[in-house]
């Protein structure tokens, strides 16, 4: 009698610890946890717009618009009903490095309005964040202007190198980090992007997929910004949105097409006052990323917010 107790007890023991397995493996693959892969540390102050958004989602970075508006990304700001997040429950913090440390660089600031794309779904993968009240600008937390539909060619065409940045995962699968790592990809075409996952609209960019992989961001990044340079600064082209893994060969992430929104920023915002333009710490650039074919697939990337600001963005009509 007691050798059958015994195996049932082991048997059940052998479910729970299955069980316990699969959630923390769900949790983990989980689009509210993302991270940068194949990076390195970033130097303190060299992205002073990146900001992490804190709702229960391991390492959320949001860019600030102005000093009080955050751009990130509408899955990160969702329910599994598309719900919107209370803006009571969120809490945005600034200027950070390591974001496990309370660093004297750091402000944080509640929210007080949460604005979700009214048509956002498998498309138009952006939202906003209203502080309570204004951010101060110092050196650790400037804003980031907004690549316009003109300055597209230029700035956020074919091959052209940007950076992302983030607290998320430093492989797929692996351990996000506590501090901010960057990683330098190139953009690649929507076609190339779309013969890999199809459906990529117009409103997406997308950049990284090398052919050896090991370069993009990951889950914990969402919602964080992608930046190209421009003269000694740089300018927000895209939205961490979502991807196939984390650095697979040929693959690259999925970001929101920030210029196709500046109308729907403007209509939520006001307006923007212009503020100093934002500068960062000049990083060294790679070869462009060679053309990518792959496979698609659901592991999408969780929250990355940063600070914006919008020189070019006209006056709401």
């Amino acid at each position: 009698m007691k050798q059958v107790q015994k195996g049932i007890y082991l048997r059940l023991l052998l479910v729970i610890i299955t069980l316990l397995f699969a959630f923390t493996q769900a949790q983990a693959d989980s689009p509210k946890n993302p991270r940068i892969v194949g990076g390195r540390e970033a130097t303190p102050g060299a992205w002073p717009w990146q900001a992490s958004l804190n709702i229960g989602c391991g390492g959320s970075l949001m860019s600030l618009i102005a000093t009080e508006w955050v751009l990130t990304a509408a899955h990160c700001l969702v329910d599994d009903q598309n719900n919107p997040t209370p803006a009571n429950e969120v809490t945005v913090t600034l200027g950070a490095h390591n974001i496990n440390i309370n660093e004297p660089s750091q402000q944080t600031i509640n929210a007080a309005q949460i604005f979700v794309h009214e048509l956002y779904g498998s498309d138009n993968d952006v939202a906003l964040i209203k502080l309570t009240h204004p951010a101060t600008l110092n050196e650790r937390v400037k804003t980031v202007s907004l690549v316009t539909l003109n300055e597209e060619p230029s700035l956020a065409g074919v091959g052209i190198l940007g950076t992302v940045t983030g607290w998320g995962d430093t492989a797929d699968g692996g351990m996000s980090s506590d501090v901010l790592k960057q990683v330098t990809i190139a953009i690649v075409s929507n076609q190339t992007c779309n013969n890999v996952y199809g459906g990529i609209t117009p409103n997406m960019i997308c950049a990284g997929g090398k052919a050896q992989g090991g370069e993009d961001s990951c889950q914990g990044d969402s919602g964080g910004p992608y930046v190209v340079p421009t003269g000694g600064s740089y300018k927000q082209a895209g939205i961490v949105s979502f991807g196939d893994g984390c650095g697979l060969p040929n693959v690259p992430g999925v970001y929101t097409r920030v210029s196709h929104y500046i109308g729907w920023i403007t209509s939520k915002t006001g307006g923007l006052q212009p503020t100093p333009t934002a500068t960062a710490t000049p990083q060294p650039t790679k070869s462009p990323t060679p053309i990518a074919t792959h496979v698609p697939g659901e592991n999408y990337y969780i929250f990355l917010p940063i600070i914006i600001k919008s020189e070019d963005i006209p006056a709401a009509k």
